[in-house]
């Protein structure tokens, strides 16, 4: 049995809170790569062709975890089950409380091979990129495999959620559904964020040799715009909650634990902003803040979860 309160307890919480970030920066990837192959039809048909080729590199391999996040969710969960002293046998991925799960990891599963499929496809338009531009049928052809990519991920992140074990007292069938797709949306919309600063730290990483400073400037302020995006209204949103229970007279716990890490998403966006100007000098610090404050609002939100324990 796992003790009341232990740090097995808050590192199982932290490395899970760590698996769902990289598991939404895949998620979000797809859509931030449709969008720079939509470029090409713009102008910087090299440059929109090298980052896309960079985008489907890392794509299965931050889809990878997706299914183990999913799977750890129901570790931890069992996790917490024992530590409150009840006994709990494994049960079976086909039961109504556990199949949700399963077939998220199915469509993980499928999203990885499609995603893989994707990547050679992407490599063959990257040795043809000194053609003045992407042919319309591989262009096509791309974006359809991307709008499956996007289907499967979102599909994956819905099921976990939906009510298979039995709806909730006063809701139909249509209004759970409807309140889910919702909540699914604002949080695919979310993954953005966590895609755009894990590609600017490739671009920080890998980019930055191959490419010439004009070069550059212009993905690190396509990305940074995208996160933007993509972490803005999730942002606004969680401080709009968080103060309505703050002005109350009792705040749960979880909120303060969401106050520090909305706080930590913040400040990632002011660092994000920062990089849209031009003549700003200090980019590697505002990517490492942006990084480290995005890091750091899951880990002490991850602490403060299991504050009530001590």
């Amino acid at each position: 049995m796992i003790p009341t309160f232990s740090w097995f307890l808050i590192s199982l919480q932290s490395a899970v809170n760590l698996l769902w970030l990289l598991a939404q920066a895949a998620m979000g990837l797809p859509v931030i790569l449709g969008l720079t192959l939509l470029l090409t039809r713009r102008g910087h048909v090299e440059l929109c062709l090298e980052g896309a080729s960079h985008m489907s590199y890392l794509l299965p391999y931050l889809a990878c975890f997706g299914p183990v996040a999913l799977a750890s969710d129901v570790g931890l969960v069992m996790a917490q089950l024992s530590s409150l002293g009840q006994s709990i046998s494994m049960p079976s991925p086909l039961e109504p409380a556990l199949l949700p799960y399963t077939l998220g990891i199915i469509c993980w599963i499928f999203a990885i091979t499609l995603a893989l499929i994707f990547k050679r496809c992407i490599f063959k338009h990257d040795k043809l990129a000194q053609k003045p531009n992407l042919k319309l049928r591989d262009l096509a052809l791309s974006l359809i495999t991307i709008l499956a990519l996007i289907l499967l991920f979102f599909t994956a992140l819905l099921l976990p959620s939906y009510p298979l074990a039995g709806l909730p007292e006063g809701l139909s069938m249509m209004q759970a559904l409807q309140a889910l797709l919702v909540q699914t949306e604002h949080q695919y919309f979310y993954s953005i964020f966590p895609a755009a600063i894990m590609l600017l730290l490739f671009l920080q990483l890998k980019g930055a040799q191959s490419l010439n400073f004009e070069d550059y400037i212009l993905a690190q302020k396509w990305l940074a715009a995208l996160g933007l995006v993509g972490g803005l209204p999730h942002v606004l949103n969680n401080w709009g909650i968080i103060l309505g229970y703050i002005l109350r007279s009792d705040t749960p716990m979880r909120i303060w634990a969401q106050f520090t890490e909305n706080s930590c998403l913040s400040i990632s966006l002011v660092c994000l902003a920062s990089l849209l100007f031009k003549k700003f000098t200090h980019r590697k610090f505002a990517l490492c803040g942006a990084l480290v404050c995005l890091l750091g609002g899951v880990l002490l939100a991850a602490i403060l979860l299991h504050k009530r324990h001590f």
